[in-house]
């Protein structure tokens, strides 16, 4: 344990709960049907799902069809952007450009990397050239470690 918190607990889990939690306790009874199936898929992703994902999920499971919704590009680019986004700037809006904060947190869930170890983690994730973001600047990085430096002893 780190902090008191368990090393393993993930931003994609906890998305993932609290998409089921929305749900109630009778979405663990059975499997999901069309209707709870496409909710699922349509908060956890942001996009409706296909005919075939559609019925991929109605054969399992709640969370493992929450899970299934994870797969999809959108829950990347739409749900956890937009999460960490407001976190990056000033007026706190999802529509600033993407930034290596953003790109960190993406990378993170992706990767199922610790969601604790956001702050504290030796680790940096740059987006792609073609998306349009700023450059990576080292400078901007090193003044930051810097002040950590400096307020941390």
């Amino acid at each position: 344990m780190k902090n008191g918190m368990e090393s393993n607990v993930t931003m994609r889990s906890v998305l993932c709960a609290g998409a089921l939690a929305l749900l109630g306790a009778h979405a663990f009874a059975q499997n999901p049907n069309a209707s709870q199936a496409t909710r699922i898929y349509n908060r956890i992703a942001g996009v409706p799902p296909s005919a075939a994902v559609l019925a991929q999920m109605m054969a399992t499971d709640p969370v493992s069809a929450a899970l299934i919704a994870t797969n999809d590009p959108a829950f990347y680019n739409n749900t956890i952007r937009n999460l960490a986004t407001p976190w990056t700037n000033r007026d706190q809006t999802v529509f600033a450009p993407l930034n290596d904060y953003t790109a960190t947190v993406v990378g993170m869930v992706r990767d199922n990397v610790p969601f604790n170890t956001l702050l504290s983690a030796d680790l940096l994730y740059v987006a792609d050239s073609a998306s349009g973001a700023p450059a990576y600047s080292r400078r901007t990085t090193t003044c930051i470690r810097r002040w950590t430096t400096t307020t941390s002893t």
